[in-house]
């Protein structure tokens, strides 16, 4: 630790007060932001229990997703009552009315950069009017996704088709995840992560089908405004019956539009290669 010396004017030495009323200061300074970090991550609802989110787990069924407003009055009690820890006379009212607002307006103007914190990135700047006029919503996803799926990307849409900032993302139970935006949902999407490319297929009426793709440049093939299925055929143990599968995209004439081929397993993983999947939830839908 640096410091300067006072003038000697007596048989004693003195640290020069300044230095040492500035370093207290830094160890004040140091605390505030501790402090208003901590309700900073508790105004996003870290470390409050899941059972003060939903009263029943029955209110997020299994294989469900839950969309929810963020109750700025709700967050703002909570913050009161983390911030009313000590306090024990009458007198310290008045002061925590002064001092509360703005510590609580800082720790919502500091929760749009938790998130970013935590990822590594530069955070960045929010005013109070963007805190006071922007209304957040968030959803709960009850999954077996979430537990058996890593790396699942989730996109929020605004109003007029705005990418959301999410405040927080993450896996609050086995398979229950949170998540918190600065503004109203409108549609989400859920992503496979993009590097997930795998051969798959879908299933209809019991069956293993694919939408077949033109073979000669790969793109997806429509039959009055309509994808073309064919059946992946499979032997026991759900294995993939390849000769013929073969035969049932050769049958479908539309693969080689110039006609003449044999399909060779090149085709066919052609025929089977899948994109990463991506579900769409729009306000309103079912």
């Amino acid at each position: 630790m640096s410091g300067s010396w006072a003038k000697r004017t007596d048989n004693k030495t003195y640290f020069n007060s300044s230095h040492h009323n500035s370093l207290r200061a830094a160890k004040a300074d140091d605390k505030v932001d501790a402090l208003t970090d901590w309700l900073g991550r508790l105004s996003l609802l870290y470390e409050v229990p899941f059972a003060y989110l939903a009263p029943s787990e029955l209110l997020i069924p299994r294989e469900n997703i839950r969309f929810f407003y963020y109750d700025t009055n709700w967050v703002r009690a909570l913050l009161d009552g983390a911030f009313s820890i000590g306090r024990n006379a009458a007198i310290d009212d008045a002061e925590d009315d002064i001092f509360m607002e703005q510590v609580i307006m800082t720790a919502l103007q500091n929760n749009a950069n938790i998130r970013r914190r935590l990822q590594g990135k530069e955070e960045r700047k929010t005013s109070e009017w963007e805190v006071m006029s922007k209304e957040c919503t968030g959803f709960l996803l009850r999954s077996e996704l979430v537990n058996n799926f890593r790396g699942l990307e989730f996109v929020a849409y605004g109003e007029s088709g705005e990418v959301l900032t999410a405040l927080r993302l993450e896996k609050i139970g086995k398979e229950v995840l949170l998540g918190i935006y600065a503004g109203v949902i409108k549609k989400l999407e859920i992503k496979e992560p993009p590097e997930g490319l795998q051969f798959g297929f879908h299933q209809m009426d019991g069956k293993r089908i694919k939408n077949m793709r033109n073979l000669s440049d790969g793109s997806i093939i429509y039959e009055n405004g309509k994808m073309v299925p064919v059946e992946v055929a499979t032997r026991e143990y759900r294995v993939i019956d390849y000769k013929k599968t073969a035969q049932n995209i050769e049958n479908c004439k539309s693969v080689f539009p110039e006609g003449g081929k044999k399909v060779s397993s090149a085709h066919i993983a052609v025929e089977l290669i899948q994109n990463a999947s991506m579900i769409e939830i729009k306000e309103g839908s079912n």
